[in-house]
C-alpha cells in the first residue's frame, strides 16, 4: 500500500517497504511498489475527513516501471485498517490493470472505533 506521500515528498516514508525486505533477506518474495500516489495526502490517522473509495482511486496510478512482468497474484501490505477504504480502492486499480488476478491485503493492526466496540 502506498504511503500517504509521493516518494518524491521530502516527508515520503518508505517503513513497510524495508519492513518486507527485512523480513526477505534473500529475495525470494517479489515485493514491488506497484501503485503510487498522484499527489501527496494527508495521512489518513491526521485527518477527520476520511476520502471516499472513489477520490482514493483518482489519486492512485500504477508504477509502469514495475508493472512486468505481470503479478500472478498480489497482496497489499499495510501498517493499518481503519475502514478498508484504501485497501477497496487500491484492489480496484490494481484488478483494471491486471484482470484475473487475486489481489489480498495484510494489515499489521486494526482500529476499532469505540462506538463499534
Amino acid at each position: 500500500m502506498p504511503p500517504s506521500k509521493r516518494r518524491d515528498d521530502p516527508l515520503y516514508d518508505d517503513r513497510m517497504l524495508r519492513v518486507l525486505h527485512a523480513f526477505d533477506e534473500e529475495r525470494h518474495l517479489d515485493i514491488r511498489e506497484l501503485l503510487v500516489l498522484a499527489e501527496s495526502t494527508e495521512p489518513a490517522h491526521a485527518t477527520a475527513a476520511r476520502p471516499t473509495i472513489e477520490q482514493l482511486i483518482a489519486n492512485l496510478e500504477i508504477d509502469e516501471d514495475f508493472a512486468q512482468p505481470a503479478p500472478t497474484s498480489i497482496a497489499l501490505v499495510d501498517d493499518v485498517l481503519t475502514t478498508g477504504a484504501h485497501f477497496v480502492a487500491a484492489k480496484r486499480v490494481l484488478t483494471a490493470r491486471f484482470p484475473g488476478i487475486s489481489v489480498r491485503g495484510l494489515f499489521v493492526a486494526r482500529r476499532v472505533f469505540d462506538d463499534l466496540a
